[in-house]
């Protein structure tokens, strides 16, 4: 039975609304591009983007799609270390051109590197390596606007040096803080060596952003400590990590101070050159908020806030636009029936 009801506006929603029209929500896409370096190959080649990527730009231009997320493959781009082959991308990037479309180009995601970086994002050569990488492409391809320094760090460093589930394999908060600050000093420098080459560039940061629930004492500080954990990545990368953090303890119990791992003067670099960023995108999933107890957890939460909530949590702590860059939904989309 419809609900004839009438639905109220609270002061939030109607900051939304201009006159009585309401905000054009505009949608973007993007095309998946991981890179599995111990099989040496992608998803772009998986899924055949890389053979009919004309096709494919010319179905989201058909669906009245200008925005996209896009992929540069830095790990087919530069095989050999200083080496550049653009060919691919050239064509790329033309048929974009030529369509009107406007990339928000991802040079690197997830564990998309070259495969001569053996310990991927803890090798000493990536910051410098990536660096040099991104400002070549900037050069060759001065018209883009908007870059992703580095697609989802908070996931991509814990799969890779603490959960072991991604190269280099590490199941340490050791090397997790460490890979955590290479991927802050990448971001710093990227996002800083763009906007002074051109202060045009908008640069969108891409991360997951999640909400942790406890339901029981037990499972409280367990909790407190995720909410905490799941802004650090942010934190490192914007220089905001120094003693008054909640979570400078952990940093300074398995980085600050080791060999292999962040130092006080690394934070201090940190918070002098902090990355210089235009619009917070919120990748927000199913699974993007837990709850805790006990005797277990809940994935995804049986009561999540649900985006907005989360998204406002985020806003309220970096005063940043955001921008929903990833989500996804459970099931099977279909033809309902009947």
């Amino acid at each position: 039975m419809k609900d004839n009801r009438p639905v109220s506006v609270d002061e939030r929603e109607m900051e939304l609304i201009v006159g009585e029209q309401p905000l054009a929500m505009e949608f973007l896409t993007g095309f998946e591009s991981t890179y599995m370096p111990d099989h040496d190959t992608d998803i772009l080649e998986t899924t055949r983007h890389l053979d009919l990527f004309e096709h494919d730009l010319d179905l989201v231009a058909g669906a009245g799609i200008r925005a996209l997320r896009y992929p540069v493959p830095w790990h087919r781009i530069e095989r050999e270390p200083g080496r550049y082959d653009w060919s691919w991308m050239d064509s790329v990037m033309a048929a974009i051109n030529h369509l009107g479309l406007d990339p928000i180009v991802d040079p690197v995601h997830h564990t998309s590197f070259p495969a001569w970086l053996e310990l991927g994002f803890l090798d000493e050569r990536f910051v410098e390596s990536y660096t040099a990488f991104v400002m070549a492409f900037a050069e060759r391809y001065p018209w883009v606007r908007r870059y992703t320094p580095f697609n989802e760090p908070m996931p991509t460093t814990l799969f890779c040096a603490d959960r072991g589930i991604w190269k280099p394999y590490h199941q340490h908060e050791r090397h997790w803080v460490k890979m955590a600050r290479n991927v802050a000093f990448a971001v710093s420098r990227v996002s800083r060596a763009l906007k002074a080459a051109d202060p045009g560039i908008e640069i969108v940061h891409v991360d997951t952003c999640e909400a942790h629930h406890a339901l029981d004492e037990q499972s409280v500080p367990w909790a407190r400590f995720l909410n905490d954990r799941r802004f650090l990545l942010h934190d490192l990368i914007l220089g905001r990590v120094g003693p008054p953090h909640p979570l400078y303890w952990f940093v300074e119990e398995h980085g600050t101070g080791a060999e292999d791992g962040i130092c006080e003067e690394d934070l201090a670099w940190l918070r002098e050159n902090p990355a210089q960023i235009d619009v917070l995108g919120l990748d927000y999933y199913c699974h993007s908020e837990q709850q805790f107890h006990a005797t277990g957890s809940h994935i995804p939460s049986l009561s999540p806030y649900g985006f907005a909530e989360v998204a406002r949590q985020y806003i309220e702590r970096y005063n940043l636009p955001v921008m929903l860059t990833e989500t996804n939904i459970r099931g099977y989309v279909s033809v309902p029936t009947g």
